[in-house]
């Protein structure tokens, strides 16, 4: 998205901001096909500067994939420019997902844990938690795709698209803090020390897909790094989102947390989730 072209070193001498066309806003979704293969793109343009909020870039992205759709059902099978790479090695199952919510869960001073508890409690905690991690992942239609550490990562709507993505990971993530927080209730009252946790959520477009022979379903793109930074810019016990991801779950009990800076990237808003309704 450009919002003024004729401010933008990369357009400002493009013909279209001339006369008679005199175009000033531009924004683009790209038509990946079912292999990741880009097509071409989807472009909005206007003769006014503006900007658009998350909703209508959802709203761009969606009739992307509906044009997307149509270009399919419309090529030959045995197009070669949709199903083969121009290396001509075989596919690795990579596949585009223009809508998709990401939660990262990263377990505060974990190190501390490492340096106080025994190697075997210390893997036990962890697996138990991941797998109730796992279970209510799956209550709420979340892939988990893996653990970095005592970091866990997992994404809705891939890989079968679900238009109730942003909803089901925000779910997902506040049963994950209201599980730790009852756990570690049980855990102090034992005497043993608290495992408190940060969690991030953002959606945006991925791209997933297998790498090796034997290897697991991963995903890539800039919304998986602003997750990871939405998490990273966290507190314990809360949910951090980012203004896309409250612009698609509907209605919530948010904390607003103002525009914040965020490592290698611009700015972004952000809100601690209390509750849905």
């Amino acid at each position: 998205m450009i919002e003024n072209l004729s401010d933008d070193a990369r357009t400002r001498d493009h013909p279209v901001v001339a006369a008679p066309f005199s175009m000033r806003f531009y924004a683009g979704a790209p038509l990946v096909s079912a292999n990741g293969y880009i097509m071409g793109t989807l472009c909005a343009m206007g003769t006014q500067p503006k900007s658009l909020d998350p909703r209508a870039i959802d709203a761009l992205r969606r009739l992307a994939d509906q044009v997307t759709r149509q270009l399919q059902g419309e090529a030959p099978r045995s197009d070669s420019a949709l199903s083969a790479p121009a290396s001509g090695r075989a596919p690795v199952g990579g596949q585009f997902h223009s809508q998709s919510s990401i939660m990262f869960t990263d377990f505060v001073g974990f190190t501390r844990h490492t340096e106080t508890l025994e190697p075997a409690e210390l893997l036990e905690t962890l697996a138990r938690y991941f797998n109730a991690f796992d279970k209510l992942c799956k209550r709420h239609n979340l892939v988990r795709i893996k653990t970095i550490g005592d970091a866990y990562m997992a994404v809705a709507g891939i890989p079968k698209a679900n238009a109730d993505h942003a909803r089901d990971a925000v779910a997902a993530a506040l049963a994950i803090r209201d599980f730790v927080a009852a756990d570690n209730k049980a855990r102090v009252a034992l005497g043993d020390p608290a495992w408190e946790i940060r969690i991030g959520v953002h959606s945006g477009p991925v791209i997933s897909g297998n790498l090796g022979e034997q290897g697991s379903l991963d995903i890539w793109g800039d919304s998986v790094n602003v997750a990871a930074r939405l998490e990273a810019a966290s507190a314990p016990g809360q949910v951090n989102i980012s203004e896309a991801t409250l612009a698609q779950v509907g209605i919530a009990a948010v904390e607003a947390r103002g525009l914040l800076p965020v490592k290698y990237k611009a700015p972004v808003k952000m809100y601690f989730v209390e509750r849905l309704q």
